[in-house]
């Protein structure tokens, strides 16, 4: 079982180690993309580009009518009045 809380120690120069089973468990390599969102005082959150691509994706498909259908919808609408 992997484990889901780190401690992390940030050295004189900034930066952060990130421990080996957390580098596994997230897959990533040297030169991997991370963010990191800070949520409100003292608590941040790690999370990589792809999951964050993902999570993006997934709230504009959420967010209603796809752009692509309504025009697709309005140039059949044209099509069929010109028709007339």
């Amino acid at each position: 079982m992997s484990k889901t809380a780190y401690q992390l120690e940030v050295k004189p120069d900034g930066r952060v180690q990130l421990p080996l089973e957390l580098r596994k468990q997230l897959q990533l390599q040297s030169g991997s993309q991370l963010v990191v969102r800070v949520r409100d005082a003292g608590h941040a959150e790690l999370i990589t580009t792809s999951a964050l691509a993902a999570e993006l994706r997934g709230s504009l498909e959420a967010s209603g009518p796809s752009l692509v259908d309504e025009l697709i919808d309005d140039r059949r609408q044209e099509v069929q009045r010109e028709q007339l």
